[in-house]
């Protein structure tokens, strides 16, 4: 075998097992944060279901309100209608 072909197939080789290594570490890393998951619950299973269900469908409905008030502050400033004030005796004509 030619010096280099036999350098390219270890080149080869050499990243198919780094490819396999980066897999393995996150695997490991995937199981740990399970592990840790699920012991949070275990201990407190209150904190853990707010984090994990209450926050993430908590988002989009204050994004939404978020998105609301920038709409509004697009459209420039409202005039507000002001209430007309209730006609005064002095004002008011005698029948």
């Amino acid at each position: 075998m030619k010096p280099a072909k036999f350098r390219q197939i270890f080149m080869k080789r050499i990243a198919d097992a780094r490819d396999i290594k980066i897999t393995i570490e996150t695997f490991g890393r995937d199981i740990r944060d399970t592990k840790d998951a699920i012991a949070g619950f275990v201990q407190n299973p209150l904190d853990a279901t707010v984090q994990n269900l209450l926050i993430p469908a908590a988002t989009p409905i204050i994004k939404g309100l978020g998105s609301k008030k920038d709409q509004a502050s697009e459209r420039g400033p409202q005039r507000r209608r002001q209430r007309r004030k209730p006609d005064s005796p002095a004002r008011t004509n005698p029948e």
